[in-house]
């Protein structure tokens, strides 16, 4: 298959819109592959040698709906719930915003996701913000899985051609509990633990109750705002959100 060279945003911009809105056509997603391809910018910038191969994840015609509400854990607390557990998988989540965070107002959070585990996934995702909740943190999400891992880099240079030139990492090592009606996420990040349940409202206030959580408070926001407030409150200067090393456990 020939080299398709994208000159600029529009035809980019094209290509990527054309590929997260497939389910929205009410087409049928399975097997619906991206042909392979090379991207170069306007400024001597080479083609890459990487392809990228996407394809839809979710077969649904709208968009998902992420509704979670996130609790903090005191290092005891995290310990004794995940008493007994295998081991955590690795995340990293690259954050896009605009250099004047004009996104944030908008309500679209773009990101890429690379997860450790048995096999190495990478998830592009689109969150887009329906509304303000002071008791469940509500997003609409489009997400499409990227086979390779190679393929991060190329991936981070199409979002910051498209001007989202301004990136945020953040690190957590979660694990994922899977029950028939919600998922349940133990969170460790650099700076606190946390517990995340997501499904429909009553489900979630449910269990809420169950781990005798109803009356903690409820965290409606995403992990890079709770960051970006424990910078401010321990006048850290670093902006991303990650691990010195590795094996490092969060701060107590």
């Amino acid at each position: 298959m020939r080299c398709l060279c994208i000159r600029r945003e529009p035809a980019l911009s094209r290509l990527i819109l054309n590929a997260v809105t497939v389910p929205l056509a009410g087409i049928d997603e399975e097997g619906i592959k991206m042909p392979g391809l090379k991207i170069r910018q306007y400024i001597n910038f080479q083609c890459l040698e990487n392809t990228l191969h996407i394809m839809i994840t979710k077969k649904k015609k709208k968009m998902k709906k992420e509704i979670e509400v996130k609790i903090e854990l005191t290092p005891k607390e995290f310990n004794t719930l995940t008493e007994g557990f295998g081991d955590f998988h690795f995340e990293r989540t690259f954050g896009y915003f605009k250099e004047d965070f004009s996104n944030i107002k908008a309500g679209i959070f773009p990101r890429i996701k690379y997860i450790e585990g048995r096999s190495k996934e990478i998830v592009l995702t689109v969150k887009r913000k329906i509304k303000d909740n002071a008791y469940f943190f509500e997003r609409e999400e489009m997400e499409v899985k990227i086979q390779g891992g190679e393929n991060v880099e190329t991936l981070r240079a199409i979002l910051k051609s498209l001007g989202f030139s301004k990136e945020i990492i953040f690190e957590k090592k979660r694990k994922n509990v899977f029950k028939r009606d919600i998922v349940i996420s133990f969170d460790e990040l650099p700076f606190s633990f946390f517990v995340e349940f997501e499904g429909e409202p009553e489900i979630i206030n449910k269990y809420l109750d169950d781990f005798n959580f109803s009356n903690r408070p409820r965290i409606t926001r995403a992990y890079l705002g709770l960051w970006e407030d424990y910078r401010k409150d321990h006048n850290v200067t670093e902006e991303n959100c990650v691990f010195k090393q590795r094996g490092d456990r969060a701060v107590s």
